[in-house]
């Protein structure tokens, strides 16, 4: 099953993120037998920001967290307290090395910070793909996000 909370364009200002996911789940779970020690979270571009809200999140707590092409809350940076919940959280990187709106530099500076934080981080970059390397580079992307879940413990299709 795939919940996928947009906040509109991606637009993750918000600091009701975890409570939101939270009753996003909740109402899922009333459609569909949901085991909620085995969500995976995954934010693609500005999902990021909601996605790196999430992992910063003490009341939440997922079995993994993947970040493609992605953009990350400017608390990661700002407060190096914020940080310390992420200490053991299972995190997936996956960027184009010539993203032109997310640049590899600021990816890699954030991903640092994170596994500099105790997170248990994976970093992958995509030679020659841009922001949008999930369609230019379907086949590897899908293969790489696979191994990653399910070596976290997705069920296999």
């Amino acid at each position: 099953m795939l919940i996928a909370p947009s906040y509109g364009m991606g637009n993750w200002q918000t600091t009701e993120t975890g409570k939101d996911v939270s009753a996003a789940l909740a109402a899922a779970q009333k459609l569909a037998n949901i085991d909620l020690n085995n969500v995976h979270v995954i934010g693609l571009s500005n999902g990021g920001i909601g996605a790196s809200q999430l992992l910063m999140d003490r009341s939440t707590r997922f079995a993994s967290y993947t970040f493609l092409s992605p953009v990350f809350d400017s608390q990661l940076s700002n407060s190096a307290s914020s940080l310390t919940v992420v200490k053991g959280r299972p995190v997936f990187v996956l960027t184009g090395n010539d993203d032109d709106r997310v640049p590899l530099s600021y990816v890699k500076q954030a991903t640092k910070q994170i596994k500099t934080a105790g997170a248990e981080v994976k970093f992958e970059s995509v030679e020659q793909a841009n922001h949008f390397l999930r369609f230019t580079h379907r086949e590897s992307v899908l293969n790489s996000l696979e191994a990653w879940l399910w070596k976290n413990g997705a069920v296999q299709p």
